[in-house]
């Protein structure tokens, strides 16, 4: 981006959010669904958000995951402030941070 704006300053949705691929300039559209699940691609997680542990899926870390997708987003907003216990990574704090507007 060429101005970059604050996230506090981001405006409301509808905006078509990516994810940039750097090793391979690849793009991730977030809307884009698996044509066999129906499930996303890629979400948009807080930065302090709470991994699941190795070999964990994160709709057994996040219960309520599945329901936030199929209802498109109306139920269970808050679906990544509720891991289910001892399926997480917790204390560490986050090793990335958003990038919005910068490049490297």
């Amino acid at each position: 981006m060429d101005n970059p704006v604050a996230l506090s300053d981001m405006p409301e949705p509808p905006y078509k959010p990516v994810l940039m691929v750097r090793n391979t300039d690849q793009e991730i559209d977030l809307e884009t669904r698996d044509p066999t699940t129906n499930l996303p691609f890629a979400m948009l997680v807080p930065t302090d958000w709470q991994h699941p542990l190795e070999t964990v899926d994160v709709g057994i870390a996040y219960q309520d995951l599945l329901t936030y997708i199929t209802s498109g987003g109306s139920e269970h907003r808050d679906w990544f402030m509720r891991p289910a216990a001892g399926m997480v990574y917790s204390g560490f704090p986050a090793d990335w941070e958003w990038n919005i507007g910068q490049s490297d």
